[in-house]
């Protein structure tokens, strides 16, 4: 993680990560096969941790909605304190090794333990608010795709001159827990209709 953070990608080669710790540039072979089951391993050390912190996060708290909010508040922590392994899991996970029949990424093994969390926190909010479990998938990649997007806007425009941060967390995860919600309750969205002729007069444009 120390290569990765100050060389990039680039810098997770097994000669320099055997000259990191000391050891024959073969040495690494003995653990990893090839680069990619180096990141496999590094996308465990990453998510292990972060599943660790949502299950103590989740464990807490009693209610459905409680158990959802603290899990993405959960989520959103540990990324925004680990940068680093954000940017480290979510940008190689298409590096595979071609030669081989290597694994996916969803099939190193915590990937099972969180998406199971994730359903779980999912079917007790359900519950709660008294809607059928037909959407859950769905509200799931809603919000997920939500919280990357959240995670990938403040990791990465540092630039942009962002408000008070403590306020922007905590509106958005309001906004993710009512997201959740609506999609449990209703599903996908209705489509959207086109403006009518009344709508669209020059007439009623005029007068508004």
């Amino acid at each position: 993680m120390r290569l990765f953070a100050t060389e990039g990608i680039d810098g997770l080669s097994m000669r320099s990560i055997a000259q990191e710790v000391g050891v024959s540039p073969m040495t690494p072979y003995r653990y990893f096969e090839d680069k990619a089951g180096l990141l496999r391993g590094l996308w465990q050390f990453s998510l292990t941790s972060l599943h660790e912190r949502l299950t103590a996060a989740v464990i807490t708290k009693r209610s459905g909605r409680a158990r959802q909010r603290a899990l993405f508040v959960a989520y959103l922590d540990f990324w925004e304190s680990n940068p680093d392994h954000f940017w480290l899991v979510h940008l190689t996970q298409g590096m595979r090794n071609a030669a081989v029949d290597d694994v996916v990424p969803r099939e190193v093994p915590v990937y099972a333990d969180l998406f199971s969390l994730m359903r779980q926190t999912t079917h007790e909010m359900a519950d709660q608010i008294g809607a059928k479990r037909t959407w859950a998938k769905l509200s799931e990649d809603v919000t997920f795709a939500m919280l990357l997007g959240y995670l990938q806007s403040v990791l990465m425009n540092y630039l942009y001159p962002w408000g008070d941060r403590a306020e922007l967390r905590a509106t958005y995860v309001e906004q993710l827990m009512i997201c959740k919600e609506q999609c449990l309750l209703r599903g996908p969205a209705p489509p959207i209709l086109p403006l009518t002729k009344a709508r669209t007069h020059p007439r009623k444009v005029r007068a508004l």
